[in-house]
């Protein structure tokens, strides 16, 4: 990733490269056309390693399935990443992509979330990431019943803490208190993924309009995230 880093760098600043790495090589690249002024460089990020490599290298970070509560831990690693590099914390862009599923019965948005997302986390990635920020009973019965081909285990692991962690999931007034903790818990852009029918999709969104209201941050806003 590092490598990867490096050479699109150099690949998006319009210059010709030439770049030979551990896993990759570029020989005299040049893009077909000019670009306008710097593109910045996000990276999505889970654990340790990665998250200060992101502090490291990277313009923006971007994070998925992360509770606010989290929050003070992961972007701990992105500001140790970044200072080791000696580079300024404060100038890397924070973004969370939130889930957000917005239903008077929580119950019954929790099992939305328990059957669209609960696989995730059954993969290494975010198994090893939801133990290491709390979720450690959970994280184990996911990986040892996946290991068993145990769907209903899988879906037995995935607690309503645990859908709570990966999705922001209430009633209006719960989901917008949500959506200003995380920003008031350092990120900068919150990416709204509305879980619903697509007809009620602008509803949602007019719903969570003016949540950030007030907030002095540098970028802070609600924007709706699309596949």
């Amino acid at each position: 990733m590092r490598e990867h880093v490096e050479v699109l760098r150099q690949m998006l600043s319009g210059q010709k490269t030439t770049y030979e790495g551990r896993t990759l090589s570029a020989k005299g690249f040049r893009l077909g056309g000019a670009t306008v002024g710097e593109i910045p460089i996000y990276l999505g990020a889970l654990n340790k390693g990665m998250l200060r490599l992101t502090g490291a290298l990277a313009d923006g970070i971007c994070l998925n399935m992360v509770p606010e509560s989290a929050l003070p831990q992961v972007l701990g690693e992105v500001r140790a990443g970044a200072e080791e590099a000696g580079r300024d914390p404060g100038a890397i862009e924070v973004v969370a992509r939130l889930h957000v599923v917005m239903v008077d019965d929580p119950a019954m948005g929790r099992n939305l979330i328990r059957t669209v997302f609960g696989a995730y986390a059954a993969t290494p990635g975010y198994n090893k990431c939801f133990e290491w920020i709390g979720f450690e009973e959970e994280a184990r019965q996911i990986r040892e019943a996946f290991a068993k081909g145990d769907r209903a285990g899988v879906a037995a692991g995935v607690t309503d803490r645990l859908c709570d962690a990966m999705a922001v999931v209430g009633d209006q007034e719960t989901v917008r208190a949500r959506i200003r903790a995380y920003a008031e818990a350092g990120i900068d852009v919150c990416v709204v993924n509305p879980i619903a029918d697509l007809s009620a999709v602008p509803q949602v969104l007019e719903d969570l309009s003016g949540c950030l209201d007030g907030l002095d941050l540098r970028n802070s806003g609600v924007i709706r995230a699309t596949d």
